[in-house]
């Protein structure tokens, strides 16, 4: 009798009938209150139907029976995870791998459990013992493909990916992953990207953001034809989307169509791009010539992104530069003060906030005057009892440095060498506004090649050994590489520098 109605319920439950399969496990515990399958399968349907805490409580009573059932602590490290109880999903992790010590669901699970508490270290090397166990996991290569990402390891990213995929081509989850893998390593494999990015493509016709990227893929190839058709698609399906419109302009361009490049880029701007190449494409399709990252681009640009720069940076891009900065500076000096700080670039104040209890005094310096006003706004609102910044000043780095000639106990230059390029002076012009001991922190975007390069995105990038190369007269003290911010949901890679005097 019980077998049967267990046997009737587990089978109601396999096609979704959760109203008979509740009726039977409950009416077999009645008739047995300590029945272990009964519990465990019940535990599962409140699981499944949202109810987290009955979910555990019954698997809790299963477990107590059947304390070796591998399944059971499968199903409450389940529940754990949705109730996000991580020290608990530890705890019960590590006791199943007592009892099955080579199951790799467990190692995966452990995972997920370290990244959630801030143990990345420890994430690796329990997903790296679940892929031993199970080399063709494709979800532990996802998570570790990730790990690796997080970690600046863009080659060990796309290998674990690349596994996953040679495993699991229908995981639309994946192409994407590969494609940007293949994209952030310099732009040196679009090919490779045009191939998954096409597949892609194909298992989600719908996604506006895979045909852009297909289409920019495609460019990178010299496919200026087919890159035309598929951000075609892709402006269909979003055409609000000011940086696909972006994408279509570098397009006309690339194939010699310069009137339709700039009413491309024009109404990438209108929709809202902050794209930093947009306005100088605008500028110099207009006969403006103007240098890559020249002050009146930046200026114009910023300008014109002042009054929705935070939203944009901390809701849409996961901005956070200006708090790693404060962490690396705290690993290194933790128990100090200083009397003025000067922020360089400093534009509507987020940088400083880390820095208000630390230091006594904030001067701020940034090109744009948009930007500054931003700032300024910040003193009359939650700091007005200790402004956020002492001084404000619109200026370019170099001509402040130049001009004026207070020291500083530390200076800030947050995610601003990016519109420098060639920036082996101002290490120099820096040092000499420093007093003896004096600290520089700045960021900046990884490149992987010599010296600096100018991106996509007409952004630059510099590799580590450029700066190590112009950072004298000052002392390197730290670097670390660290994800400035995500750009289409692809982190952008830089360095951390923290440098003495």
């Amino acid at each position: 009798m019980s077998m049967q109605l267990l046997q009737q319920s587990l089978k109601a439950h396999q096609v979704g009938d959760f109203r008979t399969a509740r009726a039977g496990y409950q009416s077999l515990l009645s008739l047995e209150p300590n029945n272990p399958k009964a519990l465990g399968m019940l535990g599962m349907l409140e699981l499944q139907e949202g109810h987290f805490q009955k979910a555990l409580e019954l698997l809790d009573r299963a477990l107590v029976i059947t304390p070796n059932d591998g399944s059971l602590y499968l199903r409450k490290g389940a529940v754990l995870q949705q109730m996000q109880r991580w020290s608990e999903v530890e705890d019960n992790c590590k006791k199943a791998m007592v009892v099955q010590p080579d199951n790799p669901e467990f190692y995966y699970m452990l995972g997920i459990a370290h990244i959630a508490q801030g143990e990345r270290n420890l994430a690796g090397g329990v997903w790296k013992k679940a892929l031993a166990l199970a080399p063709g996991h494709v979800e532990v290569l996802i998570n570790l493909g990730m790990w690796h990402h997080e970690g600046g390891d863009l080659r060990g990213a796309h290998k674990c990916w690349e596994r996953a995929y040679g495993i699991q081509e229908d995981n639309p989850r994946l192409l994407p992953l590969l494609a940007a893998a293949l994209r952030e390593l310099a732009c040196i494999e679009p090919k490779s990207a045009v191939r998954h990015l096409h597949r892609s493509t194909q298992m989600d016709s719908k996604h506006a953001q895979g045909w852009g990227m297909y289409a920019d893929a495609l460019l990178l190839s010299g496919k200026g034809k087919k890159a035309f058709e598929a951000c075609k698609k892709a402006l269909a399906l979003a055409p609000e989307k000011g940086e696909l419109h972006h994408s279509m302009g570098n397009i006309f361009r690339a194939t010699g169509q310069l009137e339709q490049a700039l009413e491309a880029y024009e109404r990438s701007a209108r929709l809202g791009s902050t794209h930093p190449a947009t306005l100088r494409a605008i500028a110099v399709l207009k006969g403006e010539k103007l240098e890559a990252g020249s002050e009146q681009v930046v200026r114009q640009l910023f300008d014109q992104y002042a009054e929705r720069f935070d939203e944009h940076l901390l809701d849409e891009l996961g901005y956070k530069t200006p708090t790693k900065l404060y962490d690396l500076l705290m690993e290194h000096r933790p128990n100090e003060n200083w009397v003025n700080m000067l922020d360089l670039g400093c534009g509507t104040g987020l940088s400083a906030l880390p820095f208000v209890h630390c230091t006594t005094n904030r001067i701020g310096v940034d090109l744009s005057g948009g930007m500054v006003e931003q700032a300024r706004s910040k003193n009359e609102g939650d700091y007005s009892d200790k402004p956020l910044y002492r001084d404000l000043f619109v200026s370019e780095l170099r001509q402040f440095l130049n001009e004026h000639e207070e020291q500083y106990q530390l200076a800030l230059c947050s995610d601003t060498l990016n519109y420098l390029g060639d920036c082996s002076d101002v290490f120099e012009l820096v040092s000499n506004r420093l007093t003896p001991k004096g600290l520089f922190l700045c960021s900046t975007e990884h490149w992987e090649g010599e010296g600096f390069h100018m991106q996509i995105n007409e952004r630059f990038a510099h590799s580590e050994a450029y700066i190590k190369s112009v950072c004298a007269p000052l002392k390197l003290i730290a670097s670390k590489r660290a994800v400035m911010r995500y750009e289409a949901d692809v982190a952008v890679w830089g360095t951390l520098w923290l440098f003495e005097r």
